[in-house]
C-alpha cells in the first residue's frame, strides 16, 4: 500500500518537474540566438530572469512538498509497523515455547532489522531530495 502511494507521489513530482523544465527551456529558447538576445532591452531580460527565477522557486516548492509527503508516509508506516510488532510480541510471549525474555530478544532482533530498513529508506529519501534540490 505504501509503495504504491510513494510511486504515485513520485510520478506526480516527475510530471511537475518535466513541466517546469520545459517551461524554463522555452524561456531560454527566446534568447538562444545572438540576434534575438541583441533585440532585448535590459528590463525585458530582467523580466525573463524573474520568470525563470519564479519557475525555479515553484520547482523547489514542489520538491519540498514531495519531501513532506514522504515524511508523512514514513511516519504512518512506522506507526503501523510498531503496532504490528507490539501485537505479535504479546502473542509470541504467550504462545512461544521460549521463555518470555528469549521471545522478546527474538522480536527485538527482528525489530532491529526493520528499523535498519526504515533508516535506509530515510537516507535514500534524503539523498534523493538533495540531488533534486541541487539540480
Amino acid at each position: 500500500e505504501f509503495e504504491s502511494r510513494i510511486t504515485e507521489l513520485a510520478t506526480q513530482l516527475k510530471g511537475q518537474l518535466n513541466v517546469y523544465d520545459s517551461d524554463v527551456e522555452e524561456m531560454f529558447c527566446r534568447i538562444e540566438s545572438d540576434e534575438a538576445l541583441v533585440t532585448y532591452k535590459l528590463h525585458e531580460l530582467n523580466g525573463l530572469w524573474e520568470e525563470v527565477s519564479g519557475q525555479c522557486r515553484r520547482r523547489q516548492a514542489a520538491i519540498l512538498e514531495f519531501d513532506g509527503s514522504l515524511e508523512v508516509l514514513e511516519q504512518e508506516r512506522t506507526k503501523m509497523i510498531s503496532g504490528i510488532f507490539k501485537y505479535y510480541t504479546a502473542h509470541v510471549e504467550t504462545i512461544a515455547y521460549l521463555v518470555p525474555s528469549d521471545a522478546i530478544r527474538l522480536m527485538a532482533s527482528e525489530s532491529q532489522m526493520i528499523n535498519s530498513s526504515i533508516l535506509s529508506n530515510r537516507r535514500m529519501y534524503a539523498n534523493t531530495m538533495g540531488a533534486l534540490l541541487a539540480a
